[in-house]
């Protein structure tokens, strides 16, 4: 809720409810996930989404702000998880096949990390990275970097002679590099809306191919969010 960006942007009304409630309706969908935690901040203003994720039957782990590694990982930890499929609160568009796709990518790779950003070619805001837990406790105890520690998996896939590490290639039908829908400024949530007004209504499991297919046959809607500078993976 703090972004400096867009300041409550989890909360943004998308469709009459909350974007973090669009986001783990789409999470509930993905095959193969035992249990799904928002692992946010312990800041006060967090604490409306907390009770929006319990209220929805999604488990909590709350942590430090600026160290989302030790967040994650401990969250991991208190809920025992071998393997973490970890996604972005402010990517409401996250396409549950996408998802699938880069599971079982690192499921049949036998790497320890397996990532949908690496490859550049998704769509920025639609990516998913996997990782065993492991590898993520083996990084945390070597790294106290400020940056480490805010990029959770940062050290994993900056050092592939110590962790085998998978960059997942987009199928050609979402090879889109070139958009973007993560939700960072105000012109990112306009296009979002426009997004789920038209595409929801037809069907409530709208994916990815949907709106990649809407952006290319209309210019004015991808042009809504074209000039917001974007920060692309750390290398």
């Amino acid at each position: 809720m703090g972004s400096r960006r867009l300041p409550g942007k989890m909360m943004l009304d998308l469709g009459g409810r909350p974007v973090l409630a669009r986001l783990i309706e789409r999470v509930r969908r993905i095959r193969g996930l035992d249990v799904i935690v928002l692992a946010t901040t312990v800041n006060a203003e967090d604490d409306c989404l907390a009770e929006l994720a319990r209220s929805m039957g999604i488990e909590v782990f709350r942590g430090d702000e600026t160290d989302v590694m030790g967040r994650v990982l401990a969250a991991a930890q208190q809920f025992q998880m071998d393997v973490v499929v970890e996604l972005m609160g402010d990517c409401p568009l996250i396409d549950p096949k996408s998802v699938e796709c880069v599971l079982s990518a690192f499921k049949n790779a036998s790497v320890d990390y397996a990532s949908a950003a690496l490859s550049g070619t998704y769509p920025k805001g639609t990516e998913a990275q996997v990782f065993f837990t492991a590898a993520l406790q083996d990084a945390a105890s070597r790294t106290q970097e400020p940056n480490d520690r805010e990029h959770v998996t940062l050290y994993i896939y900056r050092h592939p002679e110590r962790y085998r590490v998978l960059a997942v290639e987009a199928p050609a039908e979402h090879h889109a590099p070139d958009l973007a829908f993560t939700l960072d400024e105000t012109a990112d949530y306009a296009l979002i809306q426009h997004l789920f007004d038209e595409l929801y209504p037809r069907n409530e499991e709208f994916g990815l191919t949907d709106v990649i297919g809407l952006l290319r046959t209309r210019p004015d809607v991808r042009q809504l969010n074209a000039e917001v500078a974007r920060t692309r993976i750390p290398q």
